[in-house]
């Protein structure tokens, strides 16, 4: 099975029509059927039915058409990056992260990057949650947002990796006897932010929709770090809003539960500045794209 077969069986898929897939594909229609058929027996599946007047897809073939075209956009990717003259054969990119940003996803892609680009050299800064990290210049930056924060003018927020939202509480806490909660039910609650006063802040963010949940009954600790606000949790100051890999790092009494609000959750993203980006920031920045992207 090559690419070229799929991408055939796509177009086909989409327009239902071999005269017309046939037309888009610079093929004649004979061979379009002798390429769907070899495919349909590579897969040991049928997956159009035809008749005089009409083309539909199988169920087999309605799996294929929604499975392949994510798959297919991340070949064309890969295929422009490698075709294309401005990949550079060395360079230096510099981003800033927020801690937040640094999930599972984001660490293996970097190592899968370094592999396959040894001689690019993505250098990666922490930025705490409670400074400006556009203050500092790089290449690109990392981080966890609440959908669209007011990031400066012309820089541009590209989302990859959605992160469920959970509620880190103390022991013997009531929520202790609940499967799971949302932010209205943090009325009388204090809630621990990290970064309060930072317009980048995601913790800032959920604090200001709890507020509302909360109807304005809900008490706000601003703290400097994440790590002293699960600190704060540890010792019974109150609670916590925290992103899903937070889970690992909470302390010993420390318990989480999930957060079923639907209009919050830790996003995170990739912002690029102003200006064009050097070569071998751009090659990061759509691969990282091609990779994690949302869609």
């Amino acid at each position: 099975m090559t690419t070229e077969r799929l991408y055939e069986f796509y177009v086909l898929a989409g327009v239902l029509n071999y005269s017309r897939a046939a037309e888009l594909l610079f093929l004649s229609q004979p061979a379009l059927s002798r390429h769907i058929q070899e495919l349909e027996n590579e897969l040991n599946s049928i997956l159009f039915v035809r008749d005089k007047h009409l083309v539909r897809l199988t169920d087999e073939g309605k799996y294929l058409y929604r499975e392949v075209g994510p798959f297919l956009k991340k070949s064309e990717q890969v295929l422009r990056l490698l075709t294309s003259p401005a990949v550079p054969a060395a360079g230096a990119v510099r981003i800033l992260c927020s801690e937040q940003a640094l999930v599972t996803q984001v660490l293996t892609f970097v190592q899968e990057f370094r592999e396959r680009y040894p001689d690019i050299h993505p250098s990666l800064s922490l930025v705490p949650a409670e400074d400006d990290p556009f203050v500092q210049p790089a290449d690109l930056y990392l981080l966890s947002a609440y959908r669209s924060e007011p990031f400066p003018d012309g820089m541009s927020f590209t989302p990859l990796i959605r992160q469920d939202t959970f509620l880190a509480y103390p022991p013997r806490h009531p929520f202790g006897n609940l499967q799971r909660i949302d932010l209205s039910m943090l009325q009388a609650e204090t809630l621990i932010v990290p970064a309060m006063d930072s317009p980048y802040s995601p913790y800032a963010s959920a604090a200001r929709l709890a507020q509302r949940r909360c109807r304005g009954h809900l008490s706000l600790l601003g703290v400097a770090s994440v790590q002293e606000g699960l600190l704060h949790v540890e010792l019974g100051s109150g609670v916590m809003l925290i992103p899903h890999h937070l889970r690992h790092r909470i302390y010993p009494h420390t318990r989480t539960i999930a957060v079923t609000d639907p209009e919050f959750s830790f996003q995170v993203g990739i912002l690029t500045p102003k200006g064009e980006l050097c070569s071998p920031a751009r090659l990061f920045y759509e691969s990282m794209i091609g990779s994690l992207g949302e869609g």
